[in-house]
C-alpha cells in the first residue's frame, strides 16, 4: 500500500481523511500545515507516493508547498484539497500540475476512489 503525507489545517478533516485512507491500508503521515510538511519532508527525508494537501492553511499555503514540492520531488504525486467552486478548482489544479482534486464538501466515496486512481502506476 501507499506512504501518503496528509497536509490538512482542520484536526476534523485531517482525523477523517487519516481514518478513511489506513482503513484502506495507507500509511499515512500528517502535517498541520505546509510549513510542517515541508519540515518532514526535507528534515525526515521521507519518500511519499501521495501528497494530499489543502490548500488555504496557514503558514505555508497549499499553493507555495506544492511549487516547492514539485521542485524538490518531481515525482510525487499530489491531490489537492480545496473549497473552491468546480470552475476556480479546475483552474489551480491545471495551473498547479496537480494529479487530482478534491473539492469541499466532497462525497467520501468519490474521494477515495480519485486517491486509489491517483495511486495506480
Amino acid at each position: 500500500m501507499a506512504k501518503i503525507l496528509l497536509v490538512e489545517d482542520q484536526a476534523s478533516m485531517r482525523s477523517l481523511f487519516s481514518q478513511l485512507l489506513q482503513a484502506k491500508g495507507h500509511t499515512v503521515v500528517l502535517a498541520e500545515d505546509g510549513e510542517e510538511a515541508w519540515d518532514i519532508c526535507t528534515t525526515e527525508k521521507e519518500n511519499f507516493d501521495l501528497v494530499l494537501t489543502d490548500v488555504n492553511m496557514p503558514r505555508l499555503d497549499g499553493y507555495e508547498f506544492l511549487k516547492r514540492t514539485r521542485q524538490h520531488f518531481p515525482g510525487v504525486k499530489v491531490i489537492l484539497i480545496t473549497g473552491a467552486n468546480e470552475e476556480a478548482a479546475a483552474v489551480i489544479c491545471q495551473e498547479y500540475k496537480a494529479d487530482g482534486l478534491i473539492t469541499k464538501p466532497f462525497v467520501v466515496e468519490e474521494a477515495i476512489s480519485l486517491i486509489e486512481k491517483v495511486l495506480q502506476p
